[in-house]
């Protein structure tokens, strides 16, 4: 599995790609975009050497809805 790293490193590839014609760099279950990726681990939410694995997603998605109050 890849690590929030690696993915992080993919969304850069992904946003310097002339193909990607939305210019999104939204990975996995939550669709979630770098910017988001990089805030969440200056929060300590993620770390860049945890695995992007299924259980960390939950906790990502989980933390961006407690930040909009759901």
């Amino acid at each position: 599995g890849k690590t929030v790293a690696d993915v992080r490193a993919l969304q850069r590839q992904m946003l310097a790609n002339p193909a990607n014609k939305w210019n999104s760099s939204a990975v996995g279950r939550y669709q979630v975009v770098g910017t988001t990726l990089d805030g969440l681990i200056r929060q300590g939410v993620v770390r860049p050497d945890e695995r992007f694995d299924a259980a960390t997603q939950d906790r990502i998605g989980a933390h961006l809805l407690q930040q909009r109050g759901m």
